[in-house]
């Protein structure tokens, strides 16, 4: 199995892999995103700004209902 990278939106809850959140980011106006000026914004940020947090996330477990 592959190890991804989940991150949370600490806005939404929102959980999804780096290379989701990365294409929400792209397909954004970065204003939008890093919530200020154009001129302000650092695309080296975007995490930061986008206030998404890294989590480990157990993709082996199973659920029975």
């Amino acid at each position: 199995m592959t190890d991804r990278e989940f991150f949370i939106s600490l806005i939404s809850g929102h959980i999804a892999t780096l290379e989701d959140w990365r294409a929400d980011y792209k397909s954004m106006d970065a204003e939008l995103w890093h919530g200020k000026p154009a001129e302000e914004c650092n695309p080296e940020d975007w995490l930061e700004d986008g206030l998404l947090k890294e989590v480990e996330a157990d993709t082996n477990k199973t659920t029975k209902e």
